[in-house]
């Protein structure tokens, strides 16, 4: 860490590029300690972002460059936010029902209709 003259300036710390997160914009330049360019605080370290960990929705921790199935999805941290790409499962089979019972005539006398349903 280095003193500098505008040490609010965003991103700072890893947790800066999680999803979601917000760099607060408009805030007034103050000198303090931060991480030299080119990387970001993370554990009271300075790293580059790409060995940033990312967080998921539970608070599960990810190594950087891990990947792993999260749900049907295939989940990498990278860069410090987990990327998340389209799934990859199959959809669920959905079997046809049984057909219903016959509905009653629409007419006692003639051309009337019957319907039934699955």
């Amino acid at each position: 860490m280095a003193l500098v003259p505008c040490a609010a300036r965003c991103p700072r710390r890893c947790q800066d590029l999680q999803e979601g997160a917000a760099c607060g914009g408009g805030q007034r330049c103050q000198p303090g300690c931060r991480c030299p360019d080119g990387t970001l605080e993370q554990d009271g370290a300075c790293v580059p972002p790409a060995l940033c960990e990312c967080t998921d929705a539970v608070g599960r921790v990810w190594a950087p460059g891990s990947r792993q199935p999260h749900g049907c999805a295939n989940c990498t941290c990278a860069g410090g936010r987990l990327r998340c790409h389209p799934p990859s499962c199959p959809p669920a089979p959905c079997p046809w029902s049984r057909w219903s019972r016959w509905t009653p005539c629409s007419v006692t006398c003639g051309d009337g209709t019957q319907a039934r349903f699955r």
